[in-house]
């Protein structure tokens, strides 16, 4: 398989979405610590995105991560699912995918975010210690070659 395109369609502060076309998915790529303007601005823009970056997969690239607002995980949890278009985006996705955070309290804060994040799609975390492990585990499920020249 050939190499992966990492197409990135948005920043705020220092937190990325990062288009996988190739596998199908977005991955937000998490600073060490983002402010809650900075991730409520890249969650509402995800929104808008869908439509021109079409993604069945959500990955997550916490490596550098070490805390995420508290603010954060209770309006992802309360707010964000009634917001516009929140609901159908949730409905495309088949599966999660999480690049596990490197520090202890980080990795802690994500595994909380990622329970709350289960029971609002009802879809399952699946993790991972680096980002090649993950691109692997999408490669065998969801790889497109020929979605890699529509990205240019």
């Amino acid at each position: 398989m050939s190499k992966i395109t990492k197409q990135t369609v948005f920043e705020v502060g220092e937190i990325r979405l990062v288009y996988l076309p190739e596998l199908q998915s977005m991955m937000m790529v998490h600073p060490e610590s983002g402010s809650e303007p900075e991730y409520k601005t890249a969650f509402v823009k995800l929104l808008s995105l869908y439509e021109q970056y079409p993604w069945k997969v959500s990955v997550s690239n916490e490596t550098q991560m070490k805390s995420i607002p508290t603010s954060v995980r209770i309006w992802m949890a309360t707010k964000y699912p009634r917001l516009p278009g929140a609901k159908e985006l949730l409905k495309t996705q088949v599966e999660v995918v999480n690049i596990k955070a490197r520090n202890a309290f980080g990795a802690g804060l994500a595994r909380i975010f990622h329970q709350m994040l289960q029971r609002i799609t009802g879809l399952k975390v699946n993790y991972f210690q680096t980002e090649e492990e993950a691109f692997e585990y999408l490669k065998k499920g969801y790889y497109q070659p020929m979605l890699a020249s529509t990205s240019l």
